[in-house]
């Protein structure tokens, strides 16, 4: 109890509003109540409104009555619509029916009509049947009240899901009728997110209709994706009437990835005679990871008489990483000969720095007779790591396990090894890596080091988003500054895609006014671009054709999570809580749909890590389809899984159930880097359950994977060493 009080007392003194309140949201459920009432008046004080709201709406649930009629009564004074929007939503179900009275009136002091019905439809809910039917006609009227069709449609169909009866179908149909009246572009995909708030007898009646406009969509990729999220709704015979439609995607990969999500209800044979044709199409793909990614995605789908061209097919990739992934994906699947013959590719590749980095997990939980030599070993494991870039990730890792004694000597190398990184872009991750685990005096230096490198960079692509991304983990007004020069930067940038992706990650980063006005710029940016933008921007296109306010705030707040999650940084609880903290609340048909949505995305804008870092926040059977996601894609699915881990050791804290444990396996698939390093985050785990014994035996089964591998030469950058 008394470490509570003053972490609050702490956490009161915070100068920095984001962090205070960020700090706020991350206590635990289990704080006594007079503790949740002097967080609240810390919440209160803040004056940055977002900020405000961001703390209040974690720890509304918690709150006594009095305290949550006095937040009520603060959201009528909030100048920020949107902040006041996401408090309220927070709070209409939650307040005592002693302020039924009040309620109605501050949310009609909702100015965006669809955000108004929306809260509007789920006070309804509160009331008696014939206040809430007249109240139910006050939301539709709202909803329709929207002067943008697109605006209108998801006012109809998010009010819908609290409505009754006949006004459920009113509001339902209205939406169909309004999505129905837009151009080709939008028709398909507003009916494709109707879908997911229809019953499935209702879903029927529009499944013919949908499939019809999806198959319209121009862009390919955004047409593989709907058809991709749409296949649990078809029927078998429209199934197989789409395998007749795959050879019309020009992109193979597309083209993969139609067949891997139907092919399992076509017939026997056309199953077959596809796959075959698929993996024709990963051979045809000229980059690493598109084949990795493509690869992956068939491995569930080949039949035995696929496998030794699977085999052939992952032995011509270069990439250490992917070509190992697929590997381990296939394992299980091999023969005898094929299996050695596949473990024979993978015998010269030696990751000494996730080595490393799992030692030194290890070490922490053994007694401290053994604990020397084996952090020693850890240590000379790190150092070995001939990339300085490497050596310097592989030393951070390492320190962050280890003793105070060890932990500074450790960090003076890894610095060392980052200012000795030779090419620039490289020197800024490294930099701003190791500076994350260091004290606040020398951090701030050395990310002012990586603020000067990144300056120089000579690409005007690269040295933006070197600044953007810099600028997250520097003080103000310095960030202010490094923000302004990467906004700068992205101004200048010739090609329109890439200066939307850029303004959206910068926006991000801002206070919540400079932000919204910069993200609107980008989305005006991203409204106008034509089909050859890329797929990013589009996306960001459609989102300021669908977004009511709130989702616009509400973007602001994911992607800084998102990018809080980046394990380049070193991942920080509290910033990743902003996020964690709310997506137990999130309908389970929006997570799919944002889940539908990410898998359209190209590889260097890959979401999986963000899906690690909400994943077991998330109710069934939503749970299963994202860590699906987590361990079936090729490209940092290592990350996404650590996330995962991180997940479980801050959630299982009452034990760790048998099915728990089949998550943790499922985290540890992968190749030999991967598997150390998420195995390094499992260690605590195992401890907590099987004690120091259960620790000595993974020591033991790591060393004779050791001994199996051969460490002469570590490159530490993609390149195979030499065998023994």
């Amino acid at each position: 109890m008394r470490a509570l009080v003053e972490a609050l007392d702490t956490t009161a003194a915070i100068v920095d509003e984001e962090d205070r309140a960020q700090v706020l949201g991350a206590f635990p459920p289990e704080l006594p109540d007079h503790l949740v009432a002097q967080a609240a008046a810390i919440a209160m004080e803040i004056e940055h409104e977002e900020h405000r709201q961001e703390a209040l709406t974690c720890l509304v649930p918690r709150l006594s009555a009095d305290d949550l009629a006095e937040v009520l009564d603060a959201t009528t004074s909030m100048a920020d619509t949107f902040a006041r929007t996401l408090l309220l939503d927070a709070l209409v179900q939650r307040v005592p029916a002693s302020l039924d009275g009040e309620l109605p009136a501050i949310v009609r002091g909702i100015a965006a009509p669809d955000d108004r019905a929306w809260l509007l439809s789920k006070l309804a809910t509160r009331l008696p049947a014939a206040e809430r039917y007249v109240l139910e006609d006050e939301v539709l009227d709202t909803a329709r009240s929207a002067s943008a069709p697109l605006n209108r449609v998801w006012g109809l169909i998010a009010a819908s899901e609290q409505l009754t009866g006949a006004n459920r179908h009113v509001a339902i149909s209205e939406a169909l009728g309004t999505a129905r009246e837009q151009d080709a572009d939008d028709r398909p995909k507003l009916l494709h997110l109707i879908m997911h708030y229809l019953s499935e007898g209702d879903r029927s009646h529009l499944l013919d209709e949908t499939l019809a406009a999806v198959l319209e969509v121009e862009d390919e990729t955004e047409r593989c994706a709907l058809l991709c999220s749409m296949r649990h709704w078809l029927t078998a015979e429209q199934t197989r009437r789409l395998a007749d439609r795959v050879h019309e995607f020009g992109s193979p990969f597309e083209r993969v990835r139609l067949t891997a999500a139907l092919a399992p209800r076509w017939p026997s044979a056309q199953q077959r005679e596809a796959v075959r044709r698929s993996i024709d199409d990963v051979i045809a793909m000229s980059e690493d990871y598109l084949r990795a990614d493509a690869l992956l995605i068939l491995v569930p789908h080949l039949a035995e008489e696929d496998l030794e061209k699977a085999v052939a097919v992952a032995s011509v990739i270069e990439r250490d990483d992917l070509r190992m992934g697929i590997i381990g994906a296939l394992a299980p699947m091999l023969p005898q000969a094929l299996l050695a013959e596949a473990l024979n590719m993978t015998r010269s590749i030696w990751a000494d720095d996730s080595y490393a980095w799992l030692i030194g997990e290890i070490a922490r939980h053994l007694p401290l007779r053994v604990r020397e030599p084996l952090l020693e070993r850890a240590s000379a494991a790190a150092r070995a790591v001939l990339v300085e870039r490497s050596r310097a990730f592989a030393l951070k890792n390492l320190a962050v396990c280890v003793d105070v004694g060890w932990r500074s000597v450790l960090l003076e190398e890894a610095l060392g090894a980052a200012r000795a990184t030779r090419e620039p872009t490289n020197r800024v991750w490294a930099l701003a890596a190791v500076a994350a685990a260091l004290p606040a005096p020398q951090h701030h230096e050395v990310m002012r080091e990586a603020v000067r490198a990144a300056a120089d960079v000579d690409d005007d692509e690269v040295r933006p988003w070197l600044l953007s991304r810099i600028a997250a983990r520097l003080p103000d007004p310095l960030r202010s500054e490094v923000l302004a020069l990467a906004l700068q930067g992205a101004h200048s940038l010739e090609t329109p895609s890439y200066r939307v992706a850029l303004m959206v990650v910068i926006a991000a980063e801002m206070s919540s006014r400079e932000g919204l006005d910069v993200l609107k710029e980008a989305l005006s940016t991203a409204r106008d671009l034509d089909s050859g933008g890329t797929p990013l921007a589009r996306s960001l296109g459609v989102l300021a054709r669908y977004a009511p306010q709130r989702v616009l705030a509400g973007f602001l707040t994911t992607v800084r999570a998102v990018l809080a999650a980046d394990d380049v940084w070193g991942t920080s609880d509290h910033d990743v809580a902003a996020l964690t903290g709310h997506v137990g609340r999130v309908p389970q048909a929006l997570v799919r749909h944002a889940l539908a949505a990410t898998r359209a995305l190209p590889a260097r804008h890959d979401m999986t890590r963000m899906w690690g870092h909400v994943a077991l926040h998330l109710p069934q059977p939503v749970w299963d389809e994202v860590l699906a996601e987590v361990v079936n894609t090729a490209r940092w699915t290592g990350d996404a899984k650590r996330a995962v881990l991180r997940q479980a050791k801050e959630l299982w804290t009452g034990g760790v159930r048998g099915e728990d444990w089949a998550i943790v396996r499922r985290m540890l698939d992968g190749d030999l880097r991967a598997c150390q390093a998420a195995l390094a985050e499992a260690i605590p785990l195992v401890h907590r359950v099987g004690g120091t014994e259960a620790v000595e035996q993974i020591l033991a089964a790591t060393e004779a994977v050791r001994r199996w591998w051969a460490p002469s030469t570590t490159m530490g950058d993609g390149r195979n060493p030499s065998p023994r």
